[in-house]
């Protein structure tokens, strides 16, 4: 009864996510009306509220008091070794990044990956908003994805089965924003093309990375928005060809496999331990 109880609240939080998202977004479409004017912004950035209130709805609906005030704390604290986590939550991303970008730069051809950066990290205006803007985007996102959706799926399936079905269902509620003019996923990565399975890779793979680092901090909120937000971050400041696009995709996919076996997370759900 416990459990299904919980598949209820988490079909709740989908139906309510993706309705919320899709309905402002689908906006945009119907009407082609362009990211880059002051309402295509407005109503597209509505829509990325559609995690971290689909997951407010549900605490509300489905939660006890002492359960929604557990869930609070989860967006601000870790377990031991605190400052460890944060520097792995925030440092993660960048480095990846910034390891592939040296390999493009003394090994490619006609390397770009850093021809963002002199424009951003130089100009401080422009890095108070790559920063702030990212950082609000993955806390729109994260309570209700890692904070509420993931402990749920954690439930019945094993961290391995419950990253593939997260991250599938995260790609997907992505979806509508390729059809939204002048979008970046209208613009830069394309519907269908090479770029929007690197894209959507960038969805599957890290989903693990993020899976395992919710299990280490006791499913902490802040790390998985601190992760994100570095992601986004670093897909910024660092801007690469199509061929290192793979390159990076690449070295998630290691650590990714890496996780999944040093930590079992293949293993059967009652066999699985988090510690």
């Amino acid at each position: 009864m416990a459990f299904f109880k919980k598949s209820q609240s988490n079909l709740a939080f989908l139906g309510f996510t993706f309705g919320f998202s899709w309905f402002f977004w689908g906006v945009l479409i119907i009407f082609q009306i362009s990211y880059s004017t002051t309402i295509g912004f407005i109503l597209h950035s509505i829509g990325g509220f559609g995690p971290v209130l689909g997951a407010i709805y549900c605490l509300f609906m489905f939660e006890s008091k002492e359960m929604r005030q557990s869930f609070w704390k989860r967006c601000f604290l870790f377990r031991e070794k605190k400052w460890l986590w944060i520097a792995i939550s925030i440092l993660f991303n960048f480095l990846i990044s910034f390891f592939v970008a040296l390999i493009e730069f003394f090994f490619g051809t006609n390397s770009s990956s850093f021809s963002n950066l002199g424009a951003i990290v130089l100009l401080p205006s422009q890095l108070v908003f790559v920063l702030l803007f990212n950082f609000l985007a993955a806390t729109l996102e994260e309570p209700g994805w890692r904070g509420w959706a993931l402990p749920i799926i954690q439930k019945k399936y094993n961290p391995l089965s419950s990253s593939f079905i997260l991250g599938v269902i995260w790609a997907i509620w992505h979806f509508p924003l390729y059809f939204i003019p002048d979008s970046y996923q209208n613009t830069e990565v394309v519907f269908g093309s090479a770029l929007f399975w690197v894209f959507n890779g960038y969805i599957i793979f890290p989903t693990i990375i993020m899976t395992w680092l919710s299990n280490r901090t006791d499913q902490s909120i802040l790390s998985a928005i601190l992760f994100h937000w570095m992601i986004n971050v670093s897909g910024e400041i660092f801007n690469f060809s199509l061929d290192f696009e793979f390159v990076r995709l690449g070295v998630y996919v290691v650590f990714s496999i890496v996780l999944i076996w040093k930590d079992k997370m293949y293993l059967p759900l009652d066999q699985y331990s988090y510690d």
